[in-house]
């Protein structure tokens, strides 16, 4: 989380490409796993029983 707001902070955004590293983390391929994760779930009926 540290590592996306110092890249917020430096850009003024998180439109991060995929293949975007900072200081050797996948920060681009993480934002991205992590919206999946938050739309895939966040109000899905039913996600909690799969």
């Amino acid at each position: 989380m540290a590592t996306a707001r110092a890249y917020a902070e430096r850009h003024g955004h998180l439109a991060v490409p995929r293949p975007t590293t900072v200081d050797g983390f996948a920060l681009g391929t993480w934002l991205i796993i992590s919206a999946g994760v938050s739309t895939a779930s966040a109000g899905s009926p039913g996600w909690d029983t799969v």
